[in-house]
């Protein structure tokens, strides 16, 4: 015991951060019934499987001697499903699915393959908190570790079964492994290894080289100016980068065998797909944009509204001191190297960057913050720096340091974490439907012009109404986009979270429609006028904001 004792107080935040991220699971494992299903569960999950299944029977050929998994048709039979997308993600949930589901039969398809994401959302937390606890102390990583879990939008992606929380973690990772390689020879190479997994991951990954880029630059030119070769990793830096650029494509094919064949064409689908991506609806301060995309604002605006106000406050201390080395008078003429002051530029330009490569591109924006949850982390960063901020200037105030100490650091944080969280609590678990203060909450996005939900969701509460107040064989029909629930539905029927009895059909056929107050769409408003005057049997309401409505199909109205 007293040999553990001793590496627990030498090893503080390495335990403290797998205690971050033991919270995290538990957090996620007793949310995971409340949270319902969004239209992409259907394109990852049976590709997790495809992946699994496919894994599992060559690991079995291999045993026998059989290797015709490793085919052309053997890897096209196991890959065909979601080829344009990278496969990092979906071997995740597809382990998930073996362990919970297949193996153990203790979860249904989706809730199993969710336990993929789950790993990786605890990885990030156990990453955002050692980073932060290394650099800025103990209380700037307790607040990061805890606003990360309570940014409302990203706790809902950390659910769900798709790619968006893997690239934000992945993508991390790399800046965690760049920074980790300033000082180890190990770590030079897993950057390379674990840049070539964020690349396998998702579209957006590869591009946190960009703001890694304006790092080093920055460094070269304090040694340039400085002359303190030996406080400054100048050849870690050259030599990770090279590592990245000769390890990262060699992982990248390895863990995707779709290229194994037709490596050529199959990588210029990849590309094509991504680069001439069709319109999805938005609304955005009253208009809706479809095939033309939304202005370059929208990210910064709808980032700016999803946070909490006070975490929104904290970022921007935070981000602001983070920029402050990039002013042309401190780069022209560095005075000292600053550690902390360096690493905090690197987390303000990679939060920066991950919302401006979509802000500034000709891509579609949609789906609230979910394209570019890879800045969350690096948010959440600047929150805990904004924290100790906080702290200094009530030190300074008060010539007192009594700030700092644990219980009283606690205490602060409590209170400036309990709005959003009691915001959070209030939207739950429609956790798409939060907007912060600055929006004025749900009804001041709605009454702005945003939308009210996103995703499609086939929410838990809407399955569990029809389970227990419809009648045997009852037909149910989803206005204005019924497309999406199909599919969803089809899940939880097979899994038995839903009634079999209670089944999508036609209109014409249909005893209740679902309609789900999305003004995005354009037909919304004539169908809302239609069915207003139908018998309403449920309107399900968050901050006084109808989110969906079932009524009672009249046959000879």
């Amino acid at each position: 015991m007293k040999v553990l004792s001793t590496w627990v107080k030498e090893h503080q935040r390495f335990c403290w951060a797998l205690v971050w991220a033991g919270i995290t699971l538990f957090l996620l494992g007793m949310t995971l019934d409340d949270m319902g299903m969004t239209d992409d569960d259907d394109f990852y999950v049976p590709a997790g499987v495809q992946y699994a299944s496919w894994a599992e029977r060559a690991v079995q050929g291999v045993v026998k001697g059989d290797f015709k998994e490793f085919s052309a048709q053997g890897i096209k039979r196991g890959f065909r499903a979601n080829h344009e997308h990278p496969p990092l993600a979906k071997w995740m949930i597809g382990a998930g699915w073996l362990v919970f589901h297949k193996w153990t039969g203790l979860l249904g398809q989706i809730d199993a393959g969710r336990t993929g994401i789950f790993a990786l959302a605890a990885l990030l937390v156990f990453l955002v908190f050692h980073f932060t606890a290394t650099i800025w102390g103990f209380p700037a990583a307790h607040m990061a570790a805890a606003a990360l879990l309570l940014f409302p939008r990203t706790f809902f992606h950390m659910h769900v079964p798709t790619l968006d929380l893997a690239v934000s973690a992945m993508t991390f990772f790399v800046v965690y492994a760049v920074w980790r390689a300033e000082t180890s020879r190990l770590w030079v190479v897993l950057a390379g290894i674990i840049y070539g997994l964020a690349m396998g991951t998702k579209l957006n990954a590869p591009f946190v080289v960009l703001p890694l880029l304006v790092y080093w630059f920055y460094k070269l030119n304090q040694w340039i100016r400085l002359n303190k070769p030996k406080q400054i990793p100048i050849r870690k830096m050259v030599t990770t980068g090279l590592s990245m650029a000769l390890l990262s494509f060699p992982v990248f094919v390895i863990i995707w065998p779709w290229i194994w064949f037709e490596t050529l064409d199959r990588l210029v689908f990849y590309f094509k797909f991504h680069f001439y991506h069709y319109g999805i609806r938005l609304l955005y301060f009253g208009d809706i944009y479809n095939n033309n995309f939304a202005p370059w604002h929208e990210p910064f605006v709808m980032t700016a509204f999803c946070l909490p106000l006070v975490l929104l406050l904290l970022c921007l201390a935070g981000f602001i001191a983070g920029c402050w080395p990039l002013r042309p008078k401190n780069i022209l003429h560095p005075h000292a190297i600053n550690e902390r002051n360096d690493k905090l530029m690197l987390v303000a330009v990679n939060a920066l960057f991950a919302i401006s490569v979509v802000a500034f591109n000709h891509v579609p924006k949609y789906g609230g913050v979910k394209l570019w949850q890879p800045a969350f982390p690096f948010i959440a960063i600047l929150v805990g720096v904004g924290f100790t901020f906080f702290l200094k200037q009530l030190a300074l105030l008060t010539q007192k340091e009594l700030w700092f100490k644990p219980s009283v650091a606690l205490i602060l944080a409590f209170f400036l974490l309990l709005p959003g969280t009691i915001g959070m609590v209030r939207t739950y678990p429609f956790l798409l439907s939060y907007y912060g203060e600055l929006a004025g909450n749900l009804p001041g996005a709605t009454e702005k012009g945003f939308e009210r939900q996103y995703y499609d969701m086939a929410y838990r509460p809407t399955i569990d109404f029809f389970n227990e107040q419809m009648e045997p064989n009852r037909k149910v029909w989803f206005e204005p986009n019924v497309v999406e629930y199909r599919r969803t539905w089809g899940w939880y029927h097979r899994d038995g979270t839903l009634r079999r009895d209670i089944e999508i059909r036609s209109m014409k056929k249909a005893d209740f429609l679902v309609l789900t107050h999305e003004r995005r769409w354009d037909h919304y408003p004539k169908l809302y006028n239609e069915y207003r005057s139908y018998p309403g049997l449920f309107t399900r309401k968050v901050w006084g904001v109808p989110l969906y409505s079932v009524v009672r199909l009249d046959k000879e109205k």
